[in-house]
């Protein structure tokens, strides 16, 4: 009795694919065997089709929510990356405004040790100029006095000079007198 399921027996060697290709050859013959390959090779297509196509929308579907939650996690580093930098400038701001006031301290300081260093040179030239004042007096009087001495040493030498040519012209004049005589 044949309840019409077909029993594939399976020999070594023989791949069992082909054994059972051939049993059902055999049983409903050419025309049907060329048919159900048919309708195998499209249903196999089919469902091909059908498990790429629901494989494609899975993937898809999952590809969203990850690019979904990873959209989330970069909103939120970018959200605490922008909170670090502002916290980060706020702390550079504070720093540059406590250094341009200190350079700002330091400036006034320096221009008031300027001011001092400045009123402290005029001062200290003021007194050199008084002192280079008096050595120039000082000089012009030692110049006076020495001028007035040089000029009575030279009426004094020039006197004699005058005297001793006075008696030298007497002496030549005495002499050509006396020898020579008045003729």
């Amino acid at each position: 009795m044949d309840d019409g399921i077909v029993v594939v027996e399976v020999e070594k060697g023989v791949c069992p694919m082909e054994s059972a290709v051939r049993t059902l050859r055999a049983k409903l013959g050419d025309d049907a065997m060329s048919d159900l390959e048919t309708l195998l090779d499209d249903s196999g297509r089919r469902w091909k089709d059908d498990v790429l196509a629901i494989t494609g929308e899975r993937f898809e579907r999952r590809l969203s929510e990850e690019i979904g939650a990873l959209r989330v996690d970069m909103a939120k580093e970018f959200a605490a990356v922008r909170v670090d930098m502002a916290k980060e400038f706020g702390a550079v701001r504070v720093e540059m405004a406590t250094l341009a006031a200190s350079m700002h301290s330091d400036t006034l300081e320096t221009r008031a040790q300027m001011v001092a260093l400045a009123g402290s040179i005029r001062g200290e030239m003021a007194t050199l100029a008084g002192a280079t004042r008096a050595d120039i007096l000082k000089m012009g009087v030692d110049t006076a006095t020495l001028a007035g001495a040089t000029r009575s040493d030279i009426l004094k030498w020039s006197f004699l000079f005058w005297i001793g040519q006075f008696a030298a012209f007497s002496a030549m004049m005495t002499f050509l007198m006396r020898t020579v005589g008045p003729r």
